[in-house]
């Protein structure tokens, strides 16, 4: 069995791109860095999954359904 990598997208409510990880072999959360997102605003996200790490040998990719999500007004 391959190992399975994961993808974070983050995009606007315009579907712009706000913040994308690489693949990640084996990813269970992570941390997005300080000022990429604006408390009180809404945003997009998905996770791509795939057989591999590096772009050229996938062979499997799949995407989760974008969901919706609003940070906090305060951040505290």
């Amino acid at each position: 069995m391959k190992p399975v990598s994961y993808r974070l997208e983050i995009r606007d409510m315009q579907r712009n791109s706000v913040y994308i990880t690489g693949f990640v072999q084996g990813m269970l959360s992570h941390t997005v860095p300080a000022g990429k997102l604006v408390s009180g605003q809404s945003y997009l996200w998905r996770v791509r999954v795939a057989d591999s790490s590096d772009w050229v040998q996938i062979q499997n990719r799949s995407n989760s359904k974008w969901l919706k999500f609003t940070m906090a007004q305060s951040l505290k």
